[in-house]
């Protein structure tokens, strides 16, 4: 069974909404004499706007919790990716500040490069460039 990216998501969404309108219909008065009248269609009116508002809030609260999930301590980032084929993808990933290309294919994942961490050397040649003493320039680099 497949399911949605946002399955748990909707379906929250979809109860909070069914409660609110469960209340508000059981709290409604019995019909007067005039079905339509002025009062009648402002309190309508004003619960239609707090369900309005309550799905709102309801879904800007997911979306925050999602984004503090999402940055919660992850050592591990997807930098880039590109697909070679319709099966097969290469793919740039950051893991505790180091970067690595790996080939993915349905049934096995290869690591095809690992890149050196960079070092300073532009930072040290901006320092060179500005006239700095050699010994800034030389603690600066590590």
């Amino acid at each position: 069974m497949m399911r949605s990216r946002f399955g748990s998501y909707h379906q929250a969404l979809v109860f909070v909404t069914a409660a609110l309108v469960c209340v508000a219909a059981g709290a409604a008065e019995p019909l007067a004499v005039d079905p339509i009248g002025g009062w009648q269609l402002v309190k309508v009116s004003a619960s239609l706007l707090v369900v309005v508002v309550a799905i709102i809030a309801v879904a800007a609260g997911l979306k925050r919790l999602k984004s503090l999930h999402a940055a919660s301590g992850s050592h591990m980032k997807i930098i880039d990716g590109i697909s070679v084929s319709t099966r097969d993808r290469i793919v740039l990933l950051e893991v505790d500040e180091q970067r690595l290309l790996v080939g993915i294919s349905p049934g096995r994942i290869e690591r095809l490069h690992v890149f050196e961490r960079p070092r300073a050397a532009a930072f040290d040649e901006l320092v060179r460039q500005a006239g700095a003493p050699a010994t800034v320039a030389a603690e600066a680099g590590g």
